[in-house]
């Protein structure tokens, strides 16, 4: 090993190693020479669907796979949900909510976002005006915890999370 690598720090070392993988990694999508899932989810949104059925009382509790990217838009398709359901729908892990919306009648599309913050803590608003800077939600590899609420009994409906 050359001496002036074995005086780092073995957490520089590796650090710096993931950055050169990541690196070649980069490289090669953009390259086209390396096609994996990986690679296309960095450049194409993806879609994770889940189908929700109620039970007898007209609720439900559901997760997504694990999904990974910046959520651009749920799209709920309605099959035979009950006019009026509630939906609830978050972050499994955070707890952060994704969608929460009452009394729902038919298929709808929403794009949620999330407010923006300064180094320092504060709101990002807009000069002009002083509305608030608003940017996708980051999901890293958590999954999606879907909570109906009044949907009827044993009935149906989907869910289509389209991330970047």
């Amino acid at each position: 090993m050359r001496p002036e690598l074995a005086a780092r720090n073995a957490a520089d070392l590796s650090a710096e190693m993931q950055l050169r993988d990541l690196s070649q990694f980069r490289w090669n999508c953009g390259k086209q020479q390396l096609r994996n899932t990986e690679c296309e989810r960095m450049s194409y949104p993806h879609v994770e669907t889940v189908e929700v059925t109620t039970d007898a009382s007209g609720d439900a509790e559901v997760y997504s796979a694990h999904v990974r990217g910046l959520l651009s838009q749920i799209r709920y398709v309605k099959t035979d949900f009950a006019d009026g359901v509630d939906f609830t729908i978050t972050n499994a892990t955070t707890g952060e909510t994704l969608w929460a919306e009452s009394n729902v009648n038919a298929s709808a599309t929403r794009a949620p976002r999330q407010a923006t913050h300064g180094t320092d803590g504060s709101a990002s608003l807009y000069a002009s005006g002083g509305e608030p800077v608003e940017d996708k939600i980051a999901i890293p590899g958590h999954r999606i915890k879907i909570v109906v609420a009044q949907g009827g009994d044993t009935k149906t409906g989907s869910f289509h999370f389209t991330l970047y």
